[in-house]
């Protein structure tokens, strides 16, 4: 079970980086627009590219991708957003390739491999049953209230009978446990269950979104690198990039930390 849910997208990326816009919309291009036309033929643009449009604003930005080049004229999916001349078109074919790993990056050093976007998951896990009597399990991913769980199944041995878990007994701990009554009398104190549930986070905690996306931005300019331990640019002038996780992202990491997996 592995996360595949995003937490930042490239708007973002674009703009923590400060990327300058190599060519810019002649042409108003509306909602429902195949061809955007271009103020030069730049000698990168390819088949298959992706672009970015009004990258710096968080509300009409789209990406497309490049169906056919004639001249001038590129042929794009069609649009979702109505865009004016002058509207800004990024190139960031390679820019995608960073947004996963940084997601999958975040899940990785907060011990996590089902995220904590929103989502339906079954797992199945140990559970115990604890002092106060109750079979409890650890779940991947947080939930507030029981009505998110749609099923419960415990099973002491894989030789004994699977029990279903009346629900409305059961409730929702420090929102990673589920402690549930037993339906059985069990003199196994431990078993597996099997738990079907709505968790995660919707939306994306802000948090998790900034730390994403520095990092994505991070990964994105050790490309130019050379993996060495320091990461200068030209376009950030005297600052350099250190590829240690910052003292921030490094604070968000600490507050969604996983003991418990």
């Amino acid at each position: 079970m592995r996360s595949s849910i995003l937490y930042t997208d490239v708007s973002r990326v674009v703009r923590a980086l400060g990327m300058q816009s190599p060519e810019n919309l002649t042409a108003i291009a509306t909602v429902g627009a195949i061809t955007i036309t271009l103020n030069k033929v730049g000698p990168d643009w390819q088949v298959g590219m992706n672009l970015i449009i009004d990258a710096n604003n968080p509300t009409s930005f789209e990406t497309v991708t490049i169906t056919a080049i004639n001249g001038l004229v590129l042929s794009i999916t069609a649009l979702v957003n109505s865009h004016v001349i002058n509207a800004p078109v990024v190139n960031i074919t390679q820019l995608n390739d960073f947004i996963g790993p940084a997601s999958r990056w975040f899940d990785s050093v907060c011990n996590t491999k089902a995220g904590f976007g929103y989502e339906s998951i079954t797992e199945t896990k140990e559970a115990v049953i604890n002092s106060n009597g109750y079979i409890s399990v650890p779940l991947s991913k947080p939930l507030v209230v029981i009505s998110d769980i749609s099923s419960a199944m415990f099973q002491q041995t894989p030789m004994d009978t699977v029990d279903a878990m009346i629900l409305s007994q059961g409730w929702i701990i420090d929102d990673f446990f589920f402690d549930v009554m037993p339906s059985n009398n069990y003199t196994v104190k431990r078993g597996m269950m099997t738990v079907t549930y709505m968790g995660g986070f919707n939306p994306i905690p802000q948090d998790i979104v900034q730390a994403v996306t520095v990092m994505a931005a991070r990964f994105y300019k050790e490309k130019d690198s050379g993996y060495s331990d320091v990461i200068g640019t030209v376009d950030g002038g005297i600052m350099t990039y250190k590829k240690a996780m910052p003292s921030d992202v490094n604070a968000v990491v600490t507050a969604y930390t996983r003991w418990v997996e």
